[in-house]
């Protein structure tokens, strides 16, 4: 058992409500983690020129797997369904961390990766620290039933169409790059774009259906 305040909370209770609200979240987190994994991997006939389909295909979903706006998805999610603002921060920092490791982690166990990648790639962790706890918040804000914390249902379309311009997803580098890069950049680009504004619908509906719903409950 666990004593919170006057009250004695049982240690089922608590794992009950850990497992209710953060399952979800770490199982995307390995489906991301993996997806991410599996889409960087490459074959010796790409580096050749050959199965040029195939590696415009894998790059398309390696690019989205790998975007910014999807991975900040999950901190926003686990500060979503996080019960204050404290735990929002710590969740959406240790998500990002916990899928970082399972990337790395699986990538080093299949033979992808090197035992150096860790320490190769320390920026990251350094960045998941600073960058999800923020994320985390914003989640946790979005959920609150107040009507000024529904300009945070906005965080994560935006995020999906500036990417492809911050990115020059949908501007070729080069045009002497090969056509799989270009198009493989290009698509992926316009999904990322499409999601948003679609997301950005969605949340401009879901908004104005909260505000028919509470117009309606002041009359009751």
């Amino acid at each position: 058992m666990q004593i919170d305040g006057n009250s004695i909370i049982p240690y089922d209770q608590i794992m009950q409500t850990i497992r209710h609200k953060y399952l979800t979240v770490i199982l995307l987190s390995l489906a991301l983690a993996t997806l991410s994994l599996v889409s960087n991997i490459y074959f010796p006939q790409e580096m050749e020129g050959q199965w040029q389909l195939y590696s415009c295909i894998r790059k398309i979903f390696s690019k989205l797997f790998n975007s910014g706006v999807v991975w900040a998805a999950l901190p926003f999610l686990a500060g979503w369904r996080s019960q204050s603002l404290v735990k929002a921060a710590i969740s959406g920092a240790a998500i990002a961390e916990l899928t970082l490791l399972l990337h790395y982690g699986i990538g080093c166990l299949i033979g992808v990766y090197g035992p150096t990648i860790f320490m190769a790639n320390s920026f990251w962790f350094i960045a998941a620290l600073v960058l999800c706890a923020p994320l985390g918040v914003c989640g946790w804000i979005a959920a609150l039933p107040k009507k000024p914390s529904r300009i945070f249902w906005f965080v994560l379309p935006i995020g999906a169409i500036l990417e492809p311009f911050v990115t020059r997803k949908l501007i070729p580098y080069s045009i002497v790059q090969p056509w799989p890069e270009v198009y493989s950049d290009c698509i992926s680009g316009a999904v990322l774009l499409l999601v948003g504004v679609v997301g950005i619908v969605f949340c401009l509906r879901q908004g104005s259906r909260h505000s028919v719903a509470c117009e309606q409950s002041q009359f009751l």
